[in-house]
């Protein structure tokens, strides 16, 4: 009788585990899509701002052009961020700690949000600027940029976000 439930408790066990497992894979699978998204998005993006830089419009003056340069760097450095879970799970594949691939994923990914949304706030100034004058241009936009921050510092505050 005790060899049948000790049979039990190691299976129940094997079992634990494999479900364990199985969700960090399928965490590293949801991150990897995410990335895959994340890169995607960013990189239609930056195809299209580097379009505008290319064939500006005739009444860009040097100021947009230079806020629009900026925002092309910052949506290079968000997709470089975004790739970045995809090259660390493929350079150590053969060796790879799931908790700290799914950490240091999390880490660029949030990274490349932060510079994707410079690049948001910097692209609707400067789509404002073309109707209102530069400083309230830039002063509306800075509203939904101001809304991220503070969802990401609650999310701080409640140890949800690294």
């Amino acid at each position: 009788m005790s060899s049948e439930s000790n049979n039990q408790k190691d299976s129940s066990n094997n079992n634990s585990i494999k479900v364990s497992q199985a969700e960090h894979y399928d965490r590293v699978n949801a991150t990897l899509r995410a990335s895959s998204i994340l890169t995607s998005g960013s990189g239609i993006l930056f195809g299209f701002l580097l379009n505008i830089i290319v064939n500006h419009p005739a009444y860009f003056t040097l100021f947009n052009r230079v806020i629009l340069l900026i925002s092309l760097y910052t949506v290079a450095i968000a997709s470089t961020l975004f790739i970045m879970p995809v090259i660390y799970q493929q350079t150590y594949y053969d060796r790879l700690d799931l908790d700290r691939f799914l950490l240091k994923s999390k880490k660029f990914l949030l990274r490349g949000s932060l510079w994707l949304f410079i690049s948001f706030y910097l692209d609707l100034g400067l789509a404002l600027d073309s109707t209102l004058t530069t400083p309230v241009a830039f002063g509306l936009a800075s509203f939904p940029f101001a809304i991220m921050v503070y969802y990401v510092l609650q999310l701080r505050s409640t140890k949800l976000l690294l």
